[in-house]
């Protein structure tokens, strides 16, 4: 087929997956109280799932038979349905289709590239879609990975502060009120919670340094019970035992000084070192080459080396997981550093 068509698949193909399509799509009749909004939400969906060769407005309408994008338009504007609620029957569907002990939660986030300045969100960003900084929006998604299949549980939309702090271009844009400024990190962990409290199963966690760098979030998959495997940039200071701490004083240290709140370590602890510095002095012999997925070009290969280490929270605090083993990757592009709260190897990513 040509991949510039903007037609649906060959009824042929339809007719092999049509009692799947409609039952799936049963699964959320209820969220439209309407017959109308309802019937075009199956030609919607229907046409996300054929080569339409640019997703906008008119192009589905022209797949969907429609003469002109309105009704589509409508059903995401201003149709009465909740995508939250969407979501969850989506994650009810993933626990029985795809459900499995050994989950895996992936977090990353994707640049949508925009030409104006009015899409909520747009600013100039780094975007990994262009690999470079754009116009764009950009999107956090936690999507689900199992023996079964993968699915994408949840979105946000990334909002910079440089919008939150502007309330004319807030109230241009619709943003709601109670919408405040939240980082990469934090709409993640949001997600996480969703899924683990309406009972994803999963055992792992996994995403690049955009996530990995950030303590809070790394003790809070690890307070939850779960192990990860996280990217953070070569350098992260790291010891090779726990250090020392020293809690926060309940009386202030100096009579005129504020009373300290924050742990930090305690004196006479060693220096960290860094990632980069403990990787550099392992024997070539240390390293082993894994292929963690099929590429354009053949498969993408990434040396690995494993090393027990303890990293902290703001150089400051130990994390809650203390030691574990550090596993390090590298490839000819960038070698990004993954930790994981277990204290046996792991094969999986």
């Amino acid at each position: 087929m040509d991949p510039g068509a903007s037609e649906l698949p060959a009824a042929l193909a339809w007719d092999a997956m049509a009692a799947d399509f409609e039952a799936f799509h049963a699964r959320f009749a209820a969220l439209f109280a309407r017959s109308e909004p309802r019937e075009q939400a199956i030609k919607y969906v229907r046409s996300l799932t054929g080569p339409v060769a640019r997703r906008n407005g008119w192009q589905f309408a022209e797949a969907i038979g429609d003469r002109t994008p309105d009704r589509v338009q409508r059903l995401l504007y201003s149709a009465d349905w909740s995508a939250d609620a969407a979501r969850d029957l989506l994650l009810d569907f993933t626990i029985e289709q795809f459900g499995d002990p050994q989950g895996i939660g992936v977090l990353d986030e994707t640049g949508f590239l925009k030409k104006g300045t009015k899409s909520v969100g747009v600013q100039r960003q780094y975007s990994g879609t262009a690999g470079k900084i754009e116009n764009c929006q950009i999107g956090v998604f936690l999507s689900y990975t199992s023996p079964r299949g993968y699915v994408i549980l949840d979105r946000r939309l990334y909002l910079p502060e440089a919008w939150c702090s502007d309330p004319a271009r807030r109230q241009d844009a619709h943003v709601p009120e109670d919408v405040a400024f939240q980082t990469k990190p934090q709409l993640a962990m949001q997600m996480l919670h969703g899924a683990w409290q309406r009972g994803v199963p999963m055992a792992w966690v996994t995403g690049d340094e955009v996530y990995g760098d950030d303590p809070v979030l790394r003790d809070g998959i690890a307070a939850q019970g779960h192990q990860y495997v996280l990217a953070v940039i070569s350098s992260t200071p790291v010891w090779p035992q726990r250090p020392a701490v020293a809690e926060p004083p309940t009386e202030r240290e100096h009579p005129r000084g504020p009373l300290r709140t924050r742990t930090r370590l305690a004196p006479g602890t060693p220096h960290a070192s860094t990632v980069a510095k403990v990787a550099a002095q392992w024997s070539p012999k240390q390293w082993h080459r894994l292929a963690v997925h099929q590429g354009e070009k053949g498969p993408i290969e990434y040396d690995w080396a494993r090393a027990a280490s303890s990293t902290a929270v703001g150089a400051c605090r130990p994390t809650n997981s203390g030691s574990w083993p550090a596993a390090l990757s590298r490839s000819r592009r960038k070698w990004p550093t993954t930790t994981c709260p277990t204290p046996e190897p792991t094969h999986r990513w």
